[in-house]
C-alpha cells in the first residue's frame, strides 16, 4: 500500500474537470468502452441525481453491482438520452454494438450517431429479473469511417445502463486479455521516495518504502527497479489485483503487474480524487513510469487473466 503523489502534482491537475479528454479515442480491432456515467451531453426529465453518486447534474447515477463494479445510470424515463463525443471509426465496415443493461421487466433503447442523423438501430432489452441483474445485448451494424457523437436513447423507461462499446465484427480476441480496452487516469509514485520529498513528508511515503499491497514483506529497491509495477484504486483490487495489465498511450505501450493498491486513508482521499471520468486509476511506480515514458494523462488498459 502506498500514498499517491502530492496534491500539487496530481490531484489539482486531474480532477473531474479533465474528463473531457476521455472521449477522443479511436477504435482498433479491439473494443473501447464508453461508461454510461461518462457522458458528455444528456437530456433528463427529472431534476437532480436520484442515485446521488459520481456527478451532481440531473442524470441519475448509482453504484453498480456488476462484475467490475463502477457506476450505472438508472431511473431512466422514456425520451431521456446520453451522448458521448469523439467516437472514431477508422474504416468503413461492419461493427458490433454491445450494451450492458439490466431491467426487471424489459425495455427498449436505441443507438444513433450525430444526434439522430444516423440511426444504428433498436435494442430490445429482455427482462433480467432485477435492477442489478446484468446482461449484454448486441447488434451488428454497418458504419462508415469518420468521427461521430454516439447517442443512447430511451425508447421506454424501466432499465439501467452500465456501458456501451463498439468493436469491429469478426475482430480477434486475445484469449488471455480479452478484447476490451478501458480508460484510466495515469499517475505515478515512488516506492522508495527521497526522505525530503512531498510523498514522504505529506503522506508518510517513506513508511511504505518497498511495501506493496499484494505482497508480504519489504521488496528491495533492486527488485522494484527490475519489475514493471502498477497500483490501482483499492475499490478495483478484487478485479485487477495481482493481475497483468497491458497499457497503451499514443505510441507507448508496456505490460505491468498490479502488485499495489492506492488507499485514500494514506493520502487524504487523493486516490479517489485522481480517478478519471471512467472511474479508474492506474498508478505506475517510478521506474516503470520511466520505462513507459509517461506518468500522466489518460491511458488505455486491458486486464489479463
Amino acid at each position: 500500500m502506498h500514498p499517491d503523489f502530492s496534491p500539487s502534482t496530481v490531484i489539482k491537475k486531474f480532477t473531474r474537470s479533465a474528463c473531457g479528454l476521455l472521449g477522443a479515442l479511436s477504435l482498433s480491432a479491439q473494443a473501447v468502452v464508453f461508461q454510461a456515467e461518462s457522458y458528455n451531453y444528456f437530456y433528463d426529465t427529472t431534476p437532480g441525481n436520484t442515485g446521488g453518486a459520481y456527478r451532481s447534474d440531473d442524470v441519475d447515477i448509482e453504484n453498480a453491482q456488476d462484475t467490475n463494479g463502477g457506476y450505472n445510470v438508472g431511473w431512466i424515463e422514456t425520451g431521456e438520452w446520453l451522448a458521448f463525443t469523439n467516437l472514431t471509426i477508422p474504416t468503413n465496415g461492419s461493427y458490433v454494438i454491445k450494451m450492458r443493461v439490466a431491467s426487471p421487466s424489459g425495455a427498449t433503447a436505441s443507438v444513433d450517431l450525430n444526434a439522430g442523423a444516423i440511426q444504428l438501430g433498436t435494442f430490445q432489452i429482455g427482462a433480467t429479473g432485477g435492477w442489478q441483474n446484468w446482461t449484454t445485448v448486441t447488434k451488428t451494424v454497418n458504419i462508415n469511417a469518420g468521427t461521430y457523437n454516439l447517442g443512447v436513447f430511451a425508447q421506454t423507461a424501466g432499465w439501467n445502463f452500465n456501458w456501451i462499446e463498439i468493436v469491429p465484427a469478426g475482430g480477434t480476441n486475445n484469449p488471455d486479455c480479452g478484447s476490451t480496452w478501458y480508460r484510466a487516469n495515469l499517475t505515478h509514485y515512488e516506492s522508495y521516495p527521497d526522505p525530503g520529498s512531498d510523498e514522504c513528508v505529506l503522506y508518510n511515503g517513506c513508511t511504505w518504502a518497498g511495501q506493496f499491497y499484494g505482497l508480504n514483506g519489504v521488496q528491495p529497491e533492486s527488485w522494484v527497479m527490475a519489475n514493471n509495477i502498477a497500483a490501482v484504486h483499492l475499490k478495483d483490487w478484487n478485479w485487477m489485483g495481482m493481475k497483468t495489465i497491458n497499457l497503451r498511450q499514443g505510441s507507448r505501450s508496456i505490460t505491468a503487474k498490479v502488485y499495489d493498491g492506492c488507499s485514500d486513508s494514506d493520502c487524504n482521499g487523493c486516490c479517489t480524487a485522481n480517478l478519471a471520468g471512467d472511474g479508474y486509476l492506474i498508478d505506475l511506480e517510478k521506474y516503470t513510469m520511466q520505462r513507459f515514458g509517461s506518468g500522466s494523462g489518460i491511458v488505455e488498459f486491458q486486464v489479463c487473466n
